[in-house]
């Protein structure tokens, strides 16, 4: 543009929702109860590209003595790139 500006790239999900979303530490904390008090297996969908949220997933199954099953190419793709970037802590 003319200033300078090549591209907006922005997330509108719940953008027609009111009030604010969670963060994701606040989400974390939820994922880690949830995960830590179930029962049986606990299974969790995302985005491939969401990492922060595969972070909170991980570290939530970490802390509370559960394994991560990642299945699909995406998923097992953007986890790689991550760890060599160092995010999966």
């Amino acid at each position: 543009g003319d200033k300078g500006v090549l591209a907006l790239i922005c997330d509108s999900t719940n953008a027609m929702r009111e009030g604010e979303s969670p963060s994701e530490v606040a989400v974390g904390e939820g994922l880690k109860s949830v995960i830590q008090n179930a029962k049986g297996r606990v299974a969790v969908t995302s985005f491939s590209s969401n990492v922060g949220r595969i972070v909170s997933i991980a570290r939530a199954a970490r802390d509370a003595g559960r394994q991560c099953l990642v299945l699909g190419r995406s998923m097992k793709r953007v986890i790689d790139v991550a760890d060599e970037l160092g995010y999966m802590d």
